[in-house]
């Protein structure tokens, strides 16, 4: 039974994790989809892989991220495990939910927004100790493995990796977009949960 922390607390963190994921679904149909900027973690293989199979991303995200959550199983806790789930099935909805959206086809603002945004509802998601896709849950095991990295930077590291090799079919603009909208964001998770910590900010614990 998942007896800790409490019922309101699982309802309470619940709510916000999918908060963060609307938030990251919204941002990817308004400022990264319309110019070119692939998402961070996972959503990147996603998105390319949705496009080169002319699938939903929304039923392509789910199916991806089964497996890696089944693994974190083993790395992870419980509670954390099913937040991420919670996490990532929002995720799949509300990418759907936001299909039709008309974005805002603008690189330099789309780049900026897009990063700050994601780093901000990233991390957001993460101070409720929860996660919106597989490789958020890598990150987090990696982040405890070797704490004198933030997640932000293994987050950094592992999108800059998955840009090159799809930098092939995105083109110079858009891979200089995911990588600097990357940046942004994998800068902004870490300052966010720094402060958190250092203010003693925990949530749902």
């Amino acid at each position: 039974m998942l007896d800790k922390p409490s019922k309101n607390a699982w309802v309470l963190q619940s709510a916000m994790v999918g908060l963060g994921a609307a938030v990251i679904s919204f941002n990817y149909y308004a400022f990264m989809l319309p110019n070119g900027i692939l998402p961070p973690g996972l959503g990147g293989l996603v998105a390319l892989f949705s496009l080169w199979a002319h699938q939903p991303m929304s039923l392509v995200n789910a199916l991806a991220n089964l497996p890696i959550f089944l693994l974190g199983l083993h790395f992870v806790g419980v509670r954390f495990l099913v937040l991420s789930v919670v996490g990532a099935v929002c995720m799949s909805l509300f990418l759907y939910v936001f299909d039709a959206l008309t974005g805002f086809p603008n690189w330099w603002v789309g780049t900026v927004a897009s990063g700050l945004i994601n780093g901000l509802a990233i991390a957001w998601v993460l101070l409720f100790k929860g996660a919106t896709g597989g490789l958020d849950v890598v990150c987090v095991v990696l982040a405890k493995l070797f704490p004198r990295f933030g997640v932000g930077r293994f987050m950094f590291a592992i999108n800059t990796v998955i840009v090159l090799l799809a930098g092939w079919s995105l083109g110079w603009a858009s891979s200089m977009g995911s990588i600097i909208s990357m940046y942004l964001a994998g800068v902004t998770i870490d300052r966010v949960l720094a402060r958190a910590k250092a203010r003693g900010f925990v949530l749902g614990t």
